[in-house]
């Protein structure tokens, strides 16, 4: 997953994850089509992202406050969207993740990464990134970053003990996912989310690394979100 700019955007009917150079997935009330990668711009005048694919949208993302940033440089915007994505007017929220300045992925000494986003409000969103080295098959071996984007406009957290759970079906893919974020040793208790999938897709990354999506609905004290899952696995 690395190397690119990824984005997402939606609702509880009508969802998007698209990669650049890679492809886009478009999923409305749970079925999922495979769209071309989107044309991304900066437009430095307003200060946002434009981006579409033929077919898919067309849409304005605007960031909301400052990134996210990781340990790999990496940098994720929670952002107000707007524009038509199937044919139908979309106003929502949604993020854009811009890679880092190292090199892509070496899938050979990385077995799997994450990418983790639920948008609740303007004001509320969490990021959560992991990778695991190649052939090392428990959690522990698995390095695991966590930020809340939060406040007026939000602004990034980061979160001292995150965990990720994830239930996956017979074929391997995420159905249900939940996060435990301690948001530091002094914390008294954990911000608890929990999450279901509501649409799935598969993209192909250069080099034959598969990345698996899931569209998630989240649901965090007492209110409802939506969100992405990524899991990128090596070549076979």
């Amino acid at each position: 997953m690395s190397g690119q700019v990824k984005l997402g955007f939606g609702d509880r009917g009508l969802s998007a994850i698209a990669h650049a150079e890679t492809g886009t997935l478009l999923c409305r009330d749970g079925r999922t089509a495979t769209l071309g990668p989107p044309v991304v711009e900066w437009h430095d005048a307003d200060r946002s992202w434009r981006a579409r694919v033929d077919g898919g949208f067309d849409v304005v993302l605007r960031p909301l406050g400052e990134p996210a940033q990781f340990a790999d440089g990496s940098q994720e915007w929670l952002c107000e969207v707007d524009g038509a994505a199937d044919g139908t007017p979309i106003d929502c929220l949604g993020h854009i993740v811009l890679a880092g300045d190292g090199p892509p992925t070496d899938w050979r000494k990385t077995g799997l990464e994450r990418g983790v986003a639920a948008w609740f409000a303007a004001d509320l969103a969490f990021a959560v990134h992991a990778r695991r080295p190649a052939r090392a098959d428990a959690h522990e071996a698995e390095a695991l970053e966590a930020i809340v984007l939060r406040g007026e406009p939000p602004a990034p957290v980061a979160i001292d003990d995150p965990r990720l759970s994830t239930a996956y079906d017979g074929d391997g893919r995420a159905r249900r996912a939940g996060l435990e974020l301690w948001e530091t040793e002094e914390s008294d208790f954990a911000l608890r989310l929990a999450a279901e999938t509501i649409g799935e897709g598969e993209l192909v990354l250069p080099g034959g690394a598969v990345v698996r999506s899931a569209f998630l609905l989240w649901r965090y004290d007492g209110m409802v979100g939506t969100g992405r899952y990524d899991i990128g696995l090596a070549p076979r």
